[in-house]
């Protein structure tokens, strides 16, 4: 099985895709953040959640690949979000996934290891409707909806539509991709 990188806006189907993985026998590489845990969700497995403070200590010890603290806090949504440095190494591994927060630091990941690369993306009302099921207020909605750097596309990534398919037959066309 080959080892990918997920990226997409918010609610483009990142987490569905990444549950679907882990289910054929992928081991997901959590995110550090310092947003406060969602329903369902399990610490350290969903993602590594983290006070401010230490995530700012794990940041000045050198354990994210983000270049600064401003470029690991989204501002709009008052929260920081760290890709582990380890995760380099990680995803050399057959089987892994990760879903770094930014296209910027997919692309630094990219750039270093050349490894695959899907970046998700679905219509606005789809995105729009999955965001609301979440319970989020109408002012997070739509934060998020015109928030971070995931809404552009990359150059380097697959791009998959959510709208138009789902997880399974994302994962079986990653099963035939090889890079």
């Amino acid at each position: 099985m080959n080892s990918f990188i997920v990226t997409g806006a918010s609610a483009s189907g990142k987490s569905t895709l990444i549950e679907e993985a882990i289910k054929e026998g992928y081991t997901y590489l959590p995110t550090h953040m310092t947003r406060a845990m969602r329903e369902g969700e399990i610490n350290g497995t969903s993602a590594i959640f983290l006070t401010n403070d230490k995530f700012e200590s794990n940041y000045n010890h050198g354990l994210y690949l983000e270049p600064s603290l401003d470029f690991a806090y989204l501002k709009a949504l008052g929260v920081y979000y760290g890709t582990p440095i380890e995760w380099l190494q990680q995803l050399q591994l057959d089987n892994h996934c990760a879903s770094p927060v930014s296209i910027y630091i997919a692309g630094e990941i990219y750039r270093r290891m050349h490894i695959l690369w899907l970046h998700l993306y679905c219509d606005d009302y789809d995105r729009y409707n999955r965001l609301v099921a979440r319970g989020m207020s109408t002012e997070e909605v739509k934060k998020r909806m015109s928030s971070g750097d995931s809404i552009n596309i990359p150059s380097s990534a697959i791009l998959m539509n959510t709208s138009e398919m789902c997880p399974e037959e994302i994962m079986e066309k990653v099963k035939r991709l090889k890079i």
